[in-house]
């Protein structure tokens, strides 16, 4: 979303087996801040500050033991927040 919040560009990663590898995980509170702070139900809004957070978070998530289509939706989400990351803000969107 721009500043303005509208809509630059859409994604159609389902990030609900990511949340669920996400909360497998022992403390993956205190490992993945960002991550877990997603809200499955609701709307999550990341700002141009933390999507690089976001990304780290990711980029240290997908290195662990899970399906392989959840690591593919994780590689999406990577690649798809490095395309909008510069001066922009990512919306995760809940059920």
């Amino acid at each position: 979303m721009d500043e303005r919040y509208n809509y630059i560009e859409r994604s159609e990663i389902n990030f609900a087996p990511v949340m669920k590898a996400l909360w497998n995980i022992k403390e993956c509170e205190k490992i993945y801040p960002f991550l877990v702070g997603i809200d499955p139900y609701g709307d999550t809004y990341f700002n141009v500050h933390q999507t690089s957070k976001v990304i780290e978070e990711l980029e240290k998530l997908k290195k662990g033991e899970m399906p392989e289509s959840t690591q593919k939706e994780i590689v999406n989400a990577i690649e798809f927040i490095k395309k909008v990351e510069q001066g922009i803000s990512v919306k995760f969107i809940g059920d």
